[in-house]
Order: C-alpha cells, then sequence, then structure tokens
C-alpha cells in the first residue's frame, strides 16, 4: 500500500546472493521502490590479493543510480581496484543526496580515490571510517578538493588518520564542530592535536580513544604542536 513505503523500503541492505533479486524488481516498470529509499548499504565481499573479483557490483551498482533520494550510504567489504570505471562513476555521481557516509573494510588503490569518493557528495554532513586504508607513501600534499561546507562530523576508526586530517583539513576547518578519533597511535597524535588548535571555540563535541599510549606522551605531543 502506498502509506506503508516510506517505512519499508526506507532501509536497503544489498549483498551479493541478495542484487539479482533486487534488481529485477527495481528495473520493473512497475516499482514504486526508488523514491522511498533513504538508506542504502552495499556489502561487497573484497576479493583478497590473486582471486578473481567478483562482478556482481559492476552488475549492481550502475542500475542503482535512480535511488536518488538516499541520505544515508554505507558502503562495506570493498577493494576500490576491484570495481570498473563505471561502477566508480556510479558511486561518484549518483547519490547527490547523501549527508551521511560510512566505509568500513574499505580499501582503496590510491589516496586520491578516496578523496574523489568522499568531495563528490554535495550534501555530505558526516562520515565514519572504520578499517579504511590507502596506500602508505611520502607525506601527502593538501589536495585542491574540499569537502562541502555543510560537513560537520568527523569519525574515524581505523585508517591513517593524518593522511586525511593533513589534506582535507589543512585549510579551512571552521565548519566542523563534532570529532570522534579512535584507535589513536603515537604518530597521529600531533597532526590531530594541531587539527583541533584551529577548530578552536567551533569544535562542541570531542571524544578520543588512544591505543597503549601514557598520558604523558600525548601531553608532550599535544604541547608540541601548540603555538
Amino acid at each position: 500500500m502506498p502509506s506503508s513505503r516510506s517505512r519499508l523500503l526506507h532501509s536497503l541492505e544489498l549483498r551479493p546472493h541478495t542484487s539479482e533479486e533486487f534488481l529485477g524488481l527495481l528495473d520493473s516498470p512497475f516499482t514504486t521502490i526508488p523514491p522511498y529509499v533513504r538508506s542504502l548499504s552495499i556489502y561487497g565481499a573484497a576479493t583478497r590479493r590473486g582471486e578473481e573479483p567478483s562482478s556482481w557490483m559492476d552488475d549492481t551498482l550502475p542500475h542503482l543510480a535512480c535511488l536518488v533520494r538516499v541520505q544515508s550510504l554505507r558502503l562495506c567489504e570493498f577493494y576500490w581496484r576491484d570495481l570498473r570505471a563505471k561502477s566508480r562513476n556510479a558511486l561518484i555521481s549518483s547519490f547527490l543526496q547523501v549527508t551521511e557516509l560510512s566505509l568500513t573494510y574499505f580499501s582503496f588503490d590510491t589516496f586520491e580515490g578516496l578523496v574523489e569518493l568522499l568531495c563528490s557528495y554535495p550534501s555530505l554532513e558526516h562520515i565514519y571510517f572504520g578499517d579504511v586504508f590507502w596506500p602508505e607513501g611520502p607525506s601527502l600534499t593538501p589536495t585542491s578538493k574540499r569537502l562541502p561546507a555543510c560537513f560537520r562530523h568527523l569519525d574515524l576508526g581505523i585508517c591513517p588518520k593524518e593522511d586525511l586530517i593533513e589534506a582535507l583539513f589543512s585549510h579551512s576547518t571552521s565548519a566542523v564542530d563534532t570529532v570522534f578519533l579512535s584507535y589513536i597511535t603515537m604518530q597521529q597524535v600531533r597532526p590531530i592535536a594541531v587539527f583541533l588548535r584551529n577548530l578552536g571555540h567551533n569544535l562542541h563535541h570531542l571524544r578520543m580513544d588512544f591505543i597503549d599510549l601514557q598520558v604523558e606522551e600525548i601531553g608532550v605531543q599535544i604541547l608540541s604542536a601548540s603555538p
């Protein structure tokens, strides 16, 4: 019934074994699904190196462009290198109303690919990272791309936080008012301290969890980042 669709179709979760059946519903000329989907979770079942990547995401992602009302997007178990250009472009250009992006167990082949994905959502307010990685390399220079002005909430779990902070928040950070950081390592303390100092009085909510660090060690790094 029409009155039930906003509840029944509000949240969708796609996995390899459910995608084909779902696409059959989505591509039907009688479908009523697209306008009601607000939350979309995609579990990619990333392959290990040396294994042949599954084609189901390349068959699925381009078809999801019709879900134009998605506000919360969760991508889990992805290898960016496994996706063809058409599938990457679908993720970058389709979900323009996304305000919340969650990446978990996600591996990028380049840091630039990550930045391009993050900066492609003009309404993005909140990002969450859990076990997100990209190749290590020399110190990254600040990127010319920027998160949208409406971005407010940064929530980083296991990932190279210092790369992300230095590249995306090296200039203007005044809009960010909520920062949650966990699994902080010693090498991440100093860039985080500089970042928080730059936020100043705009920061309203802060939570930090450290990995096996002594209070004295943290204090030295924070003090050394002070002007």
